[in-house]
Parts: C-alpha cells; structure tokens; sequence
C-alpha cells in the first residue's frame, strides 16, 4: 500500500494468508494498541527523501 496500511495489521495478515508479500510505505504513525502493530524497517524508518516510486525495483 502507500501511504495507508500502517494501522491495518488484520488486514496485512489477511493478505499474507492469501500468500501476498507486503510492503506499507506510510507518513503515519504506528498503533500503540496491542495487537494492532506493525513493526516497520528501521532502516526504512524517518527516510525523507524515499516515495513511492522507490520501491518499484524492489525484489521479489
């Protein structure tokens, strides 16, 4: 997803059930509430200068 998705930890685990790979690209915080988060890269974390286009090549 971009930019949304950060929040939907039902919905990403749905989708990797279906056997879909996932990557969330979002300005958004994370939940606190239990259950509900997403851990995100840390190296991905705070990235300013990365959109959305940047992950077109990435593999897999």
């Amino acid at each position: 997803t971009v930019d949304c998705g950060i929040t939907s930890a039902e919905e990403v685990a749905y989708a990797q059930q279906l056997g879909f790979r996932v990557i969330i690209t979002d300005h958004h915080q994370p939940s606190s509430e239990p259950g509900r988060i997403l851990k995100p890269m840390p190296w991905l974390t705070h990235a300013r200068r990365i959109a959305s286009l940047s992950i077109r090549a990435y593999p897999g």
